[in-house]
């Protein structure tokens, strides 16, 4: 999964610069579908130094899974546009 998740933020960024906004439809879904993956598993506290440090690890990764699918939703709504 990371490797397609690679490779449709890469082809997804590609499209952007190209003008290619279809290609942004199949790109959007597996960013998005991957933010879901791992919002669901987030569960572990995080290392040492970042809780010594008081960063809530959790708290940003969650924050972090949550744009991505955000942004892969936003690649689908562009699509989307750009096809019709």
């Amino acid at each position: 999964m990371r490797t397609l998740f690679v490779a449709a933020w890469l082809l997804g960024s590609a499209a952007l610069v190209a003008g290619a906004g279809v290609v942004l439809i199949p790109c959007g879904l597996v960013l998005a579908a991957g933010g879901v993956l791992a919002q669901r598993r987030l569960r572990g506290r995080g290392g040492i130094v970042p809780r010594l440090l008081g960063v809530d690890v959790r708290r940003t990764a969650r924050l972090a899974a949550l744009l991505v699918t955000v942004l892969g939703i936003a690649w689908v709504a562009a699509g989307v546009r750009a096809a019709v």
